[in-house]
């Protein structure tokens, strides 16, 4: 998200919930793709970014992901959730009135 989507570096937030496998049900074929026993699903929050980021958004991770922890583009799950910059809130953030994002960063 920093390199792709410029988010500002000290604005990251990872939630990270492991489950045991007896408390996933998943299907071993979904959208006609076999998963493996290390499937990942990643939901990620931000305001609105056009279709082409949001592909190299996903690119990226997939890219990363395999590179360093060997997991395999099947096993990835990816969803965006978009909220409107004013469903965000943060002490002492400052928001940039033409953008509608962080000041600190450069959407133009």
């Amino acid at each position: 998200m920093v390199d792709v989507l410029k988010i500002p570096q000290d604005d990251q937030f990872h939630l990270i919930h492991e489950l045991k496998p007896e408390n996933v049900q998943t299907q071993p074929v979904f959208f006609d793709i076999r998963r493996g026993d290390r499937t990942m699903f990643i939901q990620l929050f931000f305001n609105d970014r056009d279709p082409q980021q949001k592909a190299e958004l996903f690119a990226a991770i997939r890219r990363n992901l395999l590179l360093y922890a060997d997991v395999p583009e099947e096993d990835i799950l990816l969803c965006v959730v978009e909220t409107n910059s004013e469903n965000w809130w943060a002490a002492g953030r400052t928001v940039n009135p033409r953008t509608g994002f962080d000041e600190r960063m450069d959407i133009d």
